[in-house]
């Protein structure tokens, strides 16, 4: 689809080890609505405000006045806690299912 940028974000650790990923997917044409992904690893739960502040801040500059939606999974609570304390509002859980082919 049409209209869209995107970014991408990785935080490091000091000894090199991946501590988050996220993605910043924002309109450049008028109309719709921006998303934000981020993924977290759970021993650094202290990290999940500054990572939602910072999609929201990024977003905001490079796409102002439109809805952010934010998809976090369900073993991420510091996140989804970290967006509820900066005023979003749950809209729907989801499931998400697999097979594992052999």
């Amino acid at each position: 689809m049409g209209g869209y940028s995107s970014r991408r974000f990785t935080l490091l650790a000091p000894d090199g080890k991946i501590v988050a990923v996220s993605g910043l997917w924002f309109r450049v044409n008028k109309g719709g609505m921006n998303d934000a992904g981020i993924d977290l690893d759970p021993a650094y739960p202290e990290l999940a405000p500054f990572l939602v502040a910072h999609a929201i801040t990024a977003i905001r500059s490079l796409s102002p006045g439109r809805r952010i939606e934010f998809s976090f999974e369900s073993w991420q609570p510091a996140l989804i806690q970290a967006a509820e304390s900066l005023g979003c509002k749950k809209r729907f859980g989801a499931h998400r299912l697999g097979m594992k082919l052999e």
